[in-house]
């Protein structure tokens, strides 16, 4: 049921930063590491939702493991670099995606995209 283009694995990265270095780290992921991974072969999304004053979590979307694994040293090394100055605490489950639904805008309920690769 995979289509391509489709998001096969995702690294999920659960973060808190120092308070006074929020504005810092959004603006870091936005103008410096998301153009880093649009750069990566395979790459196929990334996200950061906010979910406390300093924490949140960051999806990165990746056709494959594989994908994922070749990005990992470029992706590292900024991290080593950039990042770990202005957080407190990073975690970075990864794994493949088991279930995906996909909305299309304006479509009707039996149009979205569903997809599980259980």
């Amino acid at each position: 049921m995979r289509r391509s283009g489709h998001v096969a694995y995702a690294s999920v990265n659960v973060f808190s930063v120092r308070p006074e270095s929020i504005d810092a780290f959004l603006a870091q992921q936005h103008d410096e590491f998301l153009p880093l991974l649009r750069r990566q072969p395979g790459f196929r999304g990334f996200e950061v939702v906010r979910t406390g004053e300093a924490t949140g979590v960051a999806t990165i979307w990746w056709a494959s493991a594989d994908d994922r694994e070749t990005a990992s040293p470029a992706l590292s090394a900024f991290v080593e670099q950039y990042v770990a100055p202005l957080i407190v605490t990073l975690g970075n489950p990864t794994g493949p995606v088991v279930i995906q639904f996909r909305s299309q805008e304006g479509a009707r309920a039996g149009e979205a995209s569903a997809e599980m690769g259980i």
